[in-house]
This record gives structure tokens, sequence and C-alpha cells, in this order.
């Protein structure tokens, strides 16, 4: 696996990942771009108010 792949694999709780495979991973950090980022925030708190994420 390439680093990628481990980062992401280590993310989902997995040992092994391949191109093509869908998973849901634990992130560390975020980065939002200027243009999305208001809207994917207010997402995420609206989320969190319904018990899904936790936003710092």
């Amino acid at each position: 696996m390439n680093i990628t792949e481990k980062i992401l694999a280590r993310g989902a709780g997995k040992d092994m990942l391949e191109p093509g495979d869908v998973i849901f991973a634990n992130v560390d950090k975020i980065m939002l771009h200027d243009v999305s980022g208001p809207g994917v925030i207010k997402t995420f708190e609206k989320l969190e108010k319904d018990g899904v994420v936790k936003v710092d």
C-alpha cells in the first residue's frame, strides 16, 4: 500500500485498502476551501445536533 492508502486504512480501522474501496474513516484534521467551507460547516453543525458527529 502507498502512504495515502495506509493513512486511510488506519482511519477506517482496516488492515488493507485497495483502489476502489469505499470506506468510512475517522479523521484527525480537515481542511475546507473558503468557497465551500461555510455550507459544509452548517451541515456539520446540523449533524452534531442529531448526535452524528462532533465538530471542534
